[in-house]
């Protein structure tokens, strides 16, 4: 359901975009691809299967963050791979068991990530980003044992427990 929403609203912005006169075009809001900026043209040519999430940041909160620049709003995407580098190199630096048993991010396909006692299918999952120094809580790792006990699962070597404070409205530059 999240992917198919995230299409509809990768599909709607792109509309908007090419729908724009010449004298609305000064109204397009800022573009970031996997905090980089990018010209709102370069915006077309990304592969909505490669996205991992998009956060929309508007009127005050978006001036906030760019002043008057920002003023038409900003949109950040990051894309799968950008965004599982990210989560890897943050519990990394958040759990030293977790440093220890993933050297490399290739490591990530034995562990099982688990948000909020909620399975996730993999290390990009859109529910990561909701992840940071606000609203974490605690990083847990499972061995196989308690992984099959709590979780029913069988085909991974560890499990990472995931721990995180309720999400705050993303309007407020927090992701939801």
């Amino acid at each position: 359901m999240k992917k198919l929403l995230g299409l509809l609203f990768f599909n709607f912005i792109t509309i908007i975009s090419f729908a724009q006169t010449k004298e609305s075009q000064d109204r397009n809001p800022i573009y970031f691809l996997d905090s980089v900026r990018i010209n709102p043209d370069y915006f077309r040519s990304i592969n909505p299967k490669d996205i991992a999430f998009i956060q929309v940041v508007k009127e005050n909160n978006a001036i906030e963050r760019l002043g008057e620049e920002g003023k038409n709003g900003i949109i950040y995407i990051e894309t799968k791979t950008f965004a599982r580098k990210k989560m890897w190199n943050y519990l990394k630096r958040k759990s030293d068991d977790y440093a220890r048993l993933m050297p490399t991010i290739e490591s990530d396909s034995s562990f099982q990530y688990i948000l909020n006692k909620k399975l996730l299918k993999n290390s990009c999952d859109f529910d990561l980003a909701s992840v940071n120094d606000v609203t974490l809580q605690e990083i847990k790792i499972l061995d196989r044992k308690a992984l099959k006990k709590d979780f029913n699962v069988n085909d991974k070597d560890h499990g990472i427990l995931i721990l995180t404070e309720p999400l705050r409205d993303s309007n407020k530059g927090n992701r939801f």
